[in-house]
């Protein structure tokens, strides 16, 4: 499975102190697929990913989880490597893992989750939720951030197996993300960024502009160029 045509970027602001902010509001609304923007399964690292479905009856949903690794064991660049598993939760049900056992091929990427028919074919279930944990041992910190959250329109209409986030299928990406805040840089604060780009993978470049405040209101632009996911020092 593969996202077409819509880039997000810029997707979360990751604090030295292990604070995140959604990039878009209402985070923690229900959706049909939900975009968690990394999971970490270097040596030392344990990410616990959560998904829950907060129907209350109905029949049991089957959900798919892609995961695109940007690097593989011992850290090789993969070239954004898809791996998938499923899981079927009833209502109410809520599945937490560990994403090292979950997926061990790939040491850091994205992963996405989304809801499906038995036949395999995306379905609307704007009813799924989710959260992500990280456990540093090295380091011996954690940090938490929502997933993205996206509501489901009818599925798969153009029938080209990939998930379009162009308003038809689901909701679309913003073209400006604005964030509030920042840390500065310098001693024990390090604030990050993760960027995502949903079109492509390794076979496009993504090239994000920056216009950034100082306290003295003075602004100051740059841009940075990736493949498929990185995170990286602001």
């Amino acid at each position: 499975m593969r996202f077409h045509k819509y880039v997000l970027s810029g997707l979360t602001v990751l604090a030295g102190l292990g604070m995140a902010s959604d990039a878009l509001a209402g985070g923690r609304n229900p959706g049909s697929l939900l975009l968690y923007p990394e999971f970490d399964n270097r040596e030392g690292e344990v990410t616990l990913l959560t998904v829950t479905n907060t129907a209350t009856s109905g029949d049991d949903i089957t959900v798919e989880f892609v995961y695109i690794g940007r690097f593989g064991q011992n850290g090789n660049d993969v070239n954004c490597e898809e791996f998938n598993r499923n899981a079927v939760l009833t209502p109410n049900d809520t599945l937490t893992l560990i994403t090292n056992y979950h997926n061990p091929q790939h040491e850091q990427g994205y992963v996405y989750v989304f809801a499906k028919d038995d036949a395999g074919a995306p379905v609307e279930h704007d009813y799924l939720i989710g959260s992500l944990m990280t456990i540093d041992g090295i380091d011996k910190f954690e940090y938490s951030m929502n997933p993205v959250s996206y509501e489901g329109f009818g599925g798969d209409l153009n029938g080209n197996g990939l998930r379009d986030m162009d308003g038809l299928e689901y909701e679309q990406n913003p073209e400006e993300i604005l964030v509030p805040r920042y840390l500065g840089q310098g001693g024990s604060y390090q604030s990050e960024l993760i960027f995502i780009g949903l079109t492509g993978g390794a076979a496009f470049s993504t090239t994000v502009d920056f216009l950034i405040y100082n306290d003295n209101e003075e602004v100051f632009s740059s841009e940075y160029t990736f493949e498929c996911w990185d995170r990286v020092r602001l």
